[in-house]
């Protein structure tokens, strides 16, 4: 017979890291240059590690294609929390130079990125917000 301690069920329900592979950050980075230089900040969930990496890869292509990212955007306070990438802008009816095109460059590299209304950075027209992974949705 077997002696192994019997141990409770362990449940990972922690999702894989998300990540740029090097095709999508080429395809991206092509994409942004091809939009032209912009400015922008890029957000993340507040206090998740996931999304945080997530975001310095979305920084990495945007520094790499030339965009200037500032490095300290408007402070909010979250008050929901939002999965998945999402362009944020003052006013999603009236697209702002660039994001339109910035979305389309996400999407084309299979990363869906809804125009979403919020109060963004002085002097920006747009910004990145980095959410926790999405298949925490389904976690609820």
């Amino acid at each position: 017979t077997c002696a192994l301690p019997i141990y409770p069920t362990v449940i990972n329900n922690t999702p894989p890291q998300r990540c740029l592979t090097t095709d999508q950050h080429d395809k991206f980075v092509a994409s942004l240059k091809a939009i032209g230089i912009h400015k922008t900040a890029v957000r993340h969930a507040q206090g998740n590690m996931e999304s945080q990496r997530f975001a310095d890869c979305i920084v990495s292509a945007l520094t790499d294609a030339g965009w200037e990212v500032i490095p300290r955007p408007l402070f909010l306070i979250e008050i929901q929390t939002i999965s998945g990438v999402r362009i944020m802008a003052r006013d999603v009816h009236s697209a702002p130079p660039g994001g339109v095109e910035l979305q389309k460059a996400l999407e084309d590299i299979g990363i869906p990125a809804p125009a979403e209304m919020s109060p963004i950075t002085e002097g920006l027209d747009f910004e990145i917000f980095v959410g926790v992974h999405p298949s925490l949705d389904n976690a609820k």
